[in-house]
Protein backbone atom coordinates (compact mmCIF):
# COMPACT_ATOMS: atom_id res chain seq x y z
CA UNK A 1 0.00 0.00 0.00
CA UNK A 2 1.30 3.44 -0.87
CA UNK A 3 1.89 5.92 1.94
CA UNK A 4 -0.83 8.50 2.58
CA UNK A 5 1.62 11.23 1.57
CA UNK A 6 2.34 9.46 -1.70
CA UNK A 7 5.59 8.24 -3.18
CA UNK A 8 8.70 10.21 -2.16
CA UNK A 9 10.03 9.83 -5.75
CA UNK A 10 6.93 10.36 -7.93
CA UNK A 11 8.97 10.92 -11.11
CA UNK A 12 10.53 7.48 -10.76
CA UNK A 13 7.58 5.49 -9.37
CA UNK A 14 4.04 6.47 -10.24
CA UNK A 15 1.46 5.51 -7.63
CA UNK A 16 -1.69 6.76 -5.92
CA UNK A 17 -1.37 8.10 -2.38
CA UNK A 18 -3.03 5.80 0.14
CA UNK A 19 -3.98 3.20 -2.48
CA UNK A 20 -3.07 -0.48 -2.70
CA UNK A 21 -0.67 -1.63 -5.38
CA UNK A 22 -2.06 -3.98 -8.09
CA UNK A 23 0.00 -6.82 -6.61
CA UNK A 24 -2.39 -6.69 -3.62
CA UNK A 25 -5.09 -8.28 -5.77
CA UNK A 26 -2.80 -11.03 -7.07
CA UNK A 27 -1.79 -11.91 -3.51
CA UNK A 28 -5.44 -11.87 -2.37
CA UNK A 29 -6.42 -14.11 -5.29
CA UNK A 30 -3.77 -16.62 -4.26
CA UNK A 31 -4.43 -16.23 -0.53
CA UNK A 32 -8.10 -17.12 -0.99
CA UNK A 33 -6.84 -20.51 -2.23
CA UNK A 34 -4.34 -21.11 0.58
CA UNK A 35 -3.53 -24.81 0.84
CA UNK A 36 -4.63 -25.47 -2.74
CA UNK A 37 -3.01 -27.97 -5.06
CA UNK A 38 -0.81 -26.17 -7.58
CA UNK A 39 -1.17 -27.49 -11.13
CA UNK A 40 1.86 -26.93 -13.39
CA UNK A 41 1.27 -24.59 -16.32
CA UNK A 42 3.36 -24.37 -19.44
CA UNK A 43 3.34 -21.39 -21.75
CA UNK A 44 4.54 -21.49 -25.34
CA UNK A 45 5.61 -17.86 -24.82
CA UNK A 46 6.88 -17.69 -21.20
CA UNK A 47 8.39 -14.24 -21.66
CA UNK A 48 4.97 -12.93 -22.71
CA UNK A 49 2.38 -14.80 -20.63
CA UNK A 50 2.65 -16.87 -17.46
CA UNK A 51 0.07 -18.55 -15.32
CA UNK A 52 -0.75 -20.71 -12.35
CA UNK A 53 -3.65 -23.06 -11.67
CA UNK A 54 -4.89 -23.64 -8.13
CA UNK A 55 -7.35 -26.44 -7.27
CA UNK A 56 -9.10 -26.67 -3.92
CA UNK A 57 -12.35 -28.18 -2.66
CA UNK A 58 -13.93 -28.69 -6.08
CA UNK A 59 -12.95 -25.28 -7.42
CA UNK A 60 -10.19 -24.04 -9.68
CA UNK A 61 -8.62 -20.63 -9.92
CA UNK A 62 -6.39 -19.77 -12.83
CA UNK A 63 -4.25 -16.66 -12.82
CA UNK A 64 -2.73 -15.44 -16.08
CA UNK A 65 -0.37 -12.49 -16.43
CA UNK A 66 0.66 -10.60 -19.53
CA UNK A 67 4.29 -9.71 -18.84
CA UNK A 68 4.86 -7.13 -21.55
CA UNK A 69 3.62 -3.94 -23.22
CA UNK A 70 1.77 -5.66 -26.09
CA UNK A 71 -1.68 -7.23 -25.95
CA UNK A 72 -1.51 -11.03 -25.95
CA UNK A 73 -3.94 -13.61 -27.26
CA UNK A 74 -4.14 -16.64 -24.98
CA UNK A 75 -5.71 -20.02 -25.61
CA UNK A 76 -6.01 -21.80 -22.28
CA UNK A 77 -6.42 -25.57 -22.52
CA UNK A 78 -7.30 -27.42 -19.31
CA UNK A 79 -9.06 -30.81 -19.14
CA UNK A 80 -11.19 -29.88 -16.10
CA UNK A 81 -12.43 -26.62 -17.56
CA UNK A 82 -16.22 -26.49 -17.25
CA UNK A 83 -18.62 -25.01 -19.81
CA UNK A 84 -18.77 -21.65 -18.00
CA UNK A 85 -16.17 -19.76 -15.99
CA UNK A 86 -15.98 -16.37 -14.27
CA UNK A 87 -13.32 -14.08 -15.72
CA UNK A 88 -12.07 -11.07 -13.77
CA UNK A 89 -9.49 -8.78 -15.31
CA UNK A 90 -7.12 -6.29 -13.80
CA UNK A 91 -5.82 -4.03 -16.55
CA UNK A 92 -5.56 -0.41 -17.65
CA UNK A 93 -9.36 -0.11 -17.82
CA UNK A 94 -9.95 -0.73 -14.12
CA UNK A 95 -6.62 -0.60 -12.29
CA UNK A 96 -7.27 2.81 -10.74
CA UNK A 97 -10.61 1.64 -9.29
CA UNK A 98 -8.94 -1.55 -8.02
CA UNK A 99 -6.21 0.50 -6.34
CA UNK A 100 -8.47 3.16 -4.79
CA UNK A 101 -11.38 0.88 -3.78
CA UNK A 102 -9.99 -2.62 -3.39
CA UNK A 103 -13.00 -3.97 -1.46
CA UNK A 104 -15.57 -2.91 -4.06
CA UNK A 105 -13.35 -4.11 -6.91
CA UNK A 106 -12.97 -7.53 -5.26
CA UNK A 107 -16.70 -7.79 -4.51
CA UNK A 108 -17.56 -7.88 -8.24
CA UNK A 109 -17.50 -11.53 -9.37
CA UNK A 110 -16.24 -11.04 -12.92
CA UNK A 111 -17.95 -11.84 -16.20
CA UNK A 112 -19.45 -15.21 -17.01
CA UNK A 113 -17.74 -16.61 -20.09
CA UNK A 114 -18.42 -19.78 -22.04
CA UNK A 115 -15.58 -22.15 -22.81
CA UNK A 116 -15.27 -24.30 -25.92
CA UNK A 117 -14.15 -27.90 -25.68
CA UNK A 118 -12.03 -27.50 -22.53
CA UNK A 119 -10.51 -24.33 -23.98
CA UNK A 120 -10.85 -20.65 -23.18
CA UNK A 121 -9.72 -17.91 -25.55
CA UNK A 122 -8.74 -14.58 -24.03
CA UNK A 123 -7.06 -11.38 -25.05
CA UNK A 124 -4.93 -9.80 -22.35
CA UNK A 125 -4.14 -6.10 -22.41
CA UNK A 126 -0.56 -4.98 -21.70
CA UNK A 127 0.74 -5.80 -18.21
CA UNK A 128 -2.63 -7.20 -17.15
CA UNK A 129 -3.68 -10.02 -14.86
CA UNK A 130 -6.69 -12.23 -15.44
CA UNK A 131 -8.39 -14.42 -12.81
CA UNK A 132 -10.53 -17.34 -13.95
CA UNK A 133 -12.75 -19.09 -11.41
CA UNK A 134 -14.84 -22.22 -11.84
CA UNK A 135 -16.17 -25.31 -10.17
CA UNK A 136 -14.49 -28.42 -11.51
CA UNK A 137 -16.59 -30.81 -13.59
CA UNK A 138 -16.74 -33.25 -10.67
CA UNK A 139 -18.17 -30.53 -8.42
CA UNK A 140 -20.70 -29.41 -11.05
CA UNK A 141 -22.04 -32.96 -11.45
CA UNK A 142 -22.96 -33.25 -7.76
Amino acid sequence: MEAEAGCPLPDQFHSIAGAVFPLYHVLMDMGEFAGAEVIPVSSIAPLNVEGIILRKAGHIRILLANLNADSQFVRLIYPSLPQYVRVKRLDETDVEEAMRSPESYRAAPGLLQQTAGKQLALSLLPFSVCRIDAATRTEQDR
